[in-house]
């Protein structure tokens, strides 16, 4: 008897074909890093591995966050800044996400917020888009200076197939500086750009200075989507493979 396969057969075939893909992405190395180091407490990193976060019952939502401070220290026990109200994110489909807040120790502070290596089943000729918002707010009242340390002085970089990897985006250009006791927010983005050739993995980081006991938040998104056209003829050949059985 023959069957006659209509977009319901398609939608299942799409579906199908996308819950494969999340279940078979991962993180490669550390899930996040944390580094800080200024001239007067020096250097310190904290690393948050894969197992300290958790994946939901269908392995599609990896997160890490906190609300209590978490004291980035130095060899000697200096504190050289503290990162908190955090929340770190990837998501197989595949998107990673970052959001924090961070604290400068007691001279101007280098920070670098690294996410690990989101790893997924290769997407060929994808959309990608990435988004970033920061905050510098002065806490002693000199005024406070947020100075991107990223290539052309960017404070938030995008990329993909591995580390370094190549620059999908380069946003937050700086510096951005506040006045006494003062906040300020700047927003970036890049719209679905397209991203030519085979892609199998992604990350993102945050580098920038950041003035002495001042403080500093930020949230981004790096998404990558297989384009339309992509996701119809998947589901196609698969509906056609049942055709023919």
């Amino acid at each position: 008897m023959r069957q006659n396969w209509t977009g319901l057969g398609l939608t299942a075939g799409i579906g199908a074909l996308l819950l494969t893909a999340a279940a078979t992405a991962g993180i490669e190395g550390r899930a996040i890093t944390v580094i800080a180091h200024n001239a007067v407490d020096g250097a310190g990193m904290v690393t948050i591995k894969e197992s300290d976060g958790t994946w939901d019952a269908d392995h599609q939502n990896w997160t890490w966050n906190s609300t209590d401070p978490l004291e980035i220290r130095s060899s000697s026990g200096h504190v050289v800044g503290s990162l908190e109200n955090c929340r770190f994110g990837f998501i197989a489909d595949p998107v990673v996400t970052l959001f924090f807040d961070v604290t400068s120790g007691n001279a101007l502070t280098s920070f670098t917020i690294a996410s690990g290596v989101l790893s997924f089943p290769t997407i060929n000729n994808g959309q990608a888009k990435a988004t970033s918002a920061i905050t510098v707010t002065d806490n002693n009242g000199n005024g406070a200076t947020m100075t991107g340390l990223e290539s052309g002085g960017s404070m938030y970089r995008a990329a993909y197939n591995g580390q370094p990897g190549t620059t999908f985006a380069l946003l937050n250009s700086g510096p951005v500086a506040v006045g006494a006791w003062d906040t300020t927010a700047s927003n970036d983005a890049l719209g679905f750009q397209l991203v030519p050739g085979a892609v199998s993995d992604m990350w993102a980081e945050y580098s920038f200075k950041l003035t002495a006991n001042d403080s500093a938040s930020a949230t981004s998104t790096f998404t990558l989507l297989p384009t339309p056209g992509t996701l119809v003829l998947a589901g196609l050949a698969m509906v056609a493979g049942r055709r023919r059985r």
